[in-house]
């Protein structure tokens, strides 16, 4: 579920700040205090699905940026019709992920 320990570890040391947390409910409330330039999220998280929260988010933060993430392909629609700017299909490279992330963080809603 969610990144790995070792992309996390990459994304740290190429200069991200990278928070981890363990449910959508968790990336709800911690949103509301940090506005977070770009969420990663899971489509299987404890709680509402990913999907769910980020259409929440989006419902809250207009500009917010949410990559969906699944490792199954079908999850993409309801991504993109929850207002996520990306989805990626898991498995993924690190190249991969640190393109679409810097790709949506250069990028102005």
């Amino acid at each position: 579920m969610g990144l790995s320990r070792a992309f996390q570890r990459a994304l740290s040391l190429n200069g991200y700040l990278v928070d981890t947390l363990p449910d959508s409910k968790e990336v709800l409330a911690n949103h509301a205090k940090n506005e977070y330039d770009l969420i990663l999220m899971d489509t299987e998280m404890p709680g509402p699905y990913g999907y769910e929260a980020c259409a929440e988010l989006r419902q809250h933060y207009a500009q917010v940026r949410v990559i969906g993430m699944s490792s199954r392909g079908e999850f993409q629609q309801q991504w993109m019709a929850a207002g996520a700017v990306h989805f990626l299909e898991k498995p993924f490279s690190l190249s991969l992920l640190e393109s679409t992330i810097k790709k949506y963080l250069t990028k102005s809603l």
